[in-house]
């Protein structure tokens, strides 16, 4: 019955999504240049007597839209894949591939890729091995997780199966705290996974969760302990927010039950801009409502509040200019939805479309006021609200909308960004039509006003504010703290990304680190982090990071070993050791005998000198030992079968004895044997003689041969 419920309300999900679809007036659909400015609420959303060519000026960006061969649901992810200082864009198909294009439109080398499957993952990019270019992390309805390079070459390691269709979006952080960043994903089967960079899984996961899960992870540091944790949204069955610690436990607080399914992808921010009560996370169900919690799992004062239907991906900016963070939402009913922190509606919303909502909006500047503009789809076309008021001669100050109704049928969210560093903006926006648009905006583009310009916020799907370049600071830290380029993760380009540069290593981000030694020892910055992982702050001359008392430059230089590793061939000795024994730190096994170094000296053996006479002598005790072993299980099937087969004798003798003549019976009855009682079994010897003797009359015995025939 509930396998038949949960299909029932898909089933009716889906007629509504496409009575919805379908419920758009072909007479109204235009080109981008047609679209509409409402200066009035009560107006027609397709009122083609107003236009908006007096605020913006959007035109198709040279060499777009660009075609798929199927309807896309995949939000699309922008990034400098090829290091040329253009953005490409990244977006999946049903069609089974997955799409690279550079910012004129042109496919880039090696690109599509085919999967097994419809790719409605978003994917998501980042700098997994440090050579300088994003990676590209997509799932697909095959079941599988894969990770190419930008020139689209798996990764080795790649792809990983999770034995159910993976929709969700991939969130990349580091999840464990040894500077690399983990993907973490979740499969339609209730699976969520953590996957090191190398394909191999973080130990404590998967987890496993209720089936039905279309609901992206997102990672954020809720328990204040420097270590990102894991948030996911349950879906058909007991619905409920989880929050895991990277060993897989749960976040002190959590889990916390919800009213209706979780579809959507949470949100992380501060929303009462107070660094010491942490994050905060916002999550929409499917019964319209939508819930804010502090780090603690406790329902903020004000929540929660309820749309007028199921609330879709919510995204985080101030749109009203109060210095707070605003939540904004669609829902399915077609409106768009803005709350303040407290729960109350932010003035002039929400706001009204011509059909439902399922796309997550995204916040930055489209008219150049330096104000917060909301950018949506909707099922018949894509919808921008000015945030603040039309300035005079305008007829009201009420917000007002632009309709393009070129992209039809928008299930994914758009994004914002310069994809061709010619200082303007672009959007960017993939539809059920098969195509992926690129209209450009005359006006600067500025990513301090760019809070929320994709899905999940930034390129690694975090599900936090807006990173563009997906090295982990925000737009705003780059521009307004440390002054570095928010659309480049790593502009020095010595294969460090900024916020490693900034924040963990105390390296300048603005001098390639590939030939700077900043702590003197003979190492480069960029060899001690991705070769070595050793600190590039502290000399290697006098430090000793895995405590095996080793110097980090002696095991470089001179032995070999793996400075951060006290144990580098993982045999049971530490480095220090074996260089004390003349073992070799490489090889759990010197002598190539068999038994491993550790093995040897603990055991008093020389682990330089082959053991080979023991080691025979110990595989000869084990082949005596089976050889006995067996003997004694044949012992046993014998005596078994003597056992049933002198019964067998005995019986038969007391039944011939029934055949003798009537004087003898008496006699022949007294020698019968009691059949009712426990046997009591005569010695061995004494029946293997018996046996023996049977069986030499049986021989001779003619009734036996004529009964044997018969």
């Amino acid at each position: 019955m509930r396998g038949r419920s949960i299909l029932i309300f898909l089933g009716i999900a889906n007629v509504l999504i496409l009575s919805g679809l379908a419920s758009a007036n072909p007479s109204e659909r235009g080109t981008c240049c047609q679209s509409s400015l409402l200066d009035s609420p009560s107006e027609s959303l397709t009122n083609p007597h107003t236009t908006f060519h007096r605020v913006l000026d959007l035109q198709n960006e040279l060499g777009w839209p660009r075609s798929t061969q199927g309807a896309i649901r995949s939000s699309p992810a922008l990034g400098d894949l090829d290091g040329d200082g253009d953005f490409e864009i990244v977006v999946g198909s049903d069609d089974g591939k997955l799409y690279v294009w550079h910012h004129d439109g042109i496919l880039a080398n090696g690109w599509p890729k085919r999967t097994g499957g419809s790719v409605r993952s978003s994917p998501a990019l980042a700098d997994l091995n440090f050579d300088g270019s994003p990676e590209i992390i997509v799932g697909s309805s095959d079941g599988n997780v894969y990770v190419w390079t930008h020139n689209g070459s798996l990764v080795a390691g790649w792809p990983q199966q999770t034995g159910s269709p993976v929709k969700a979006t991939p969130a990349l952080g580091d999840i464990d705290g040894d500077l690399e960043l983990e993907i973490v994903c979740t499969a339609f089967g209730g699976q969520l996974y953590a996957w090191h960079v190398d394909g191999s899984l973080v130990f404590g996961w998967p987890r496993k969760l209720s089936p039905g899960l279309l609901s992206s992870p997102v990672l954020g540091d809720l328990d204040d302990d420097g270590i990102l944790d894991v948030i996911i949204g349950t879906g058909l069955e007991a619905p409920s927010v989880y929050a895991w610690n990277a060993d897989g436990t749960h976040v002190r607080g959590w889990p916390r039950s919800v009213n209706g399914s979780v579809f959507s992808v949470p949100a992380l921010g501060d929303l009462d801009s107070d660094p010491t009560t942490g994050l905060e996370l916002i999550v929409g169900t499917s019964k319209g409502y939508i819930y804010v919690y502090d780090r603690f799992g406790n329902s903020l004062k004000g929540w929660p509040q309820q749309a007028g239907g199921g609330v879709a991906s919510p995204a985080l900016g101030d749109i009203d200019g109060d210095g707070h963070l605003d939540i904004v939402a669609g829902a399915y009913n077609g409106k768009l939805y803005a709350w303040h922190a407290d729960g109350r509606l932010v003035t002039g919303w929400p706001r009204q479309t011509g059909s439902w909502i399922l796309s997550s909006p995204v916040l930055g500047d489209i008219d150049g006021d330096s104000g917060i503009d909301v950018v949506v789809g909707s099922s018949d076309g894509l919808y921008i609200w000015r945030s603040t008021p039309l300035p005079p001669p305008a007829s009201d100050f009420q917000i007002s909308p632009l309709q393009l109704t070129e992209a039809q049928q928008l299930l994914s969210s758009p994004a914002l960004v310069d994809i061709d560093r010619d200082g303007d903006t672009e959007i960017v926006v993939s539809s059920l039509n098969a195509n992926v648009y690129v209209w450009d905006v005359n006006n600067t583009f500025d990513t301090r006003y760019v809070p929320w310009g994709m899905f999940k916020g930034n390129p690694r799907r975090t599900g936090q504010v807006s990173d563009y370049d997906g090295d982990g600071l925000s737009n705003f830290e780059e521009l307004e703290l440390f002054e570095t380029d928010p659309l480049s993760s790593d502009p020095d380009r010595d294969g460090l990304s900024d916020k490693q540069e900034l924040y963990d290593y105390l390296t300048n981000p603005w001098v390639a680190d590939d030939k700077l030694d900043t702590d003197g020892d003979g190492l480069t910055n960029v060899d001690e982090v991705r070769n070595y992982r050793t600190d590039p702050r502290v000399p290697d001359a006098t430090a000793d990071t895995d405590g095996d008392q080793l110097l980090n430059v002696d095991e470089v230089d001179l032995y070999g070993t793996d400075p951060i590793s006290r144990d580098t061939d993982e045999d049971g000795l530490n480095d220090n050791d074996e260089i004390r024994y003349r073992t070799d730190p490489h090889d759990p096994d010197s002598d190539d005998d068999g038994i491993t170094d550790w093995q040897e000296i603990y055991s008093r053996q020389d682990p330089l000198s082959a053991d080979f006479p023991d080691r025979n002598r110990f595989g000869t005790f084990i082949l005596l030992g089976f050889i006995l072993l067996f003997l004694l299980q044949l012992l046993a099937v014998i005596y078994v079968f003597l056992e049933f087969t002198t019964e067998e004798i005995r019986w038969r003798k007391w039944r011939k004895s029934q055949r003798q003549p009537q004087e003898k019976q008496a006699l022949k009855l007294q020698e019968a044997p009691n059949i009712t009682a426990t046997p009591k079994f005569a010695p061995l010897p004494k029946r293997l003689k018996e046996m023996r003797e049977f069986l030499m009359k049986l021989i001779r015995s003619k009734q036996y041969s004529k009964k044997f025939s018969e």
